[in-house]
């Protein structure tokens, strides 16, 4: 059997999952959205099915359903806002080289 690849539909498929993606953990609905069909179906692993017919539906829905699939008790802005990096510097000497390093550690 030969595998049959379409690269354009690869990319332009790959390229909406991330789109979508940034936009859910912006926190940016409208956006998200964007990336979905409508009717939109959604099967967790559990078996439950969510079906959302229109955008409205969606944007009425989908975050408060999300939500009680994944176990999360309680919708925040903070839950669902962007999330926010600590950055902080250590100063420290490289054992081998007797160098002083500065890194950078992100959380």
């Amino acid at each position: 059997m030969t595998e049959r690849r379409w690269a354009d539909s690869e990319a332009a498929a790959t390229q909406t999952v991330k789109e979508g993606m940034a936009a859910f953990n912006a926190g940016d609905d409208e956006a998200l959205f964007d990336t979905f069909h409508v009717p939109h179906v959604r099967i967790s692993g559990t078996g439950a099915v969510a079906v959302y017919a229109t955008r409205g539906d969606l944007d009425e829905n989908y975050r408060r359903e999300f939500a009680a699939r994944a176990g999360v008790p309680r919708i925040t802005r903070s839950w669902i806002g962007p999330r926010r990096s600590i950055a902080r510097k250590t100063k420290s000497t490289c054992p081998s080289s007797g160098r002083a390093t500065t890194r950078t550690a992100v959380r």
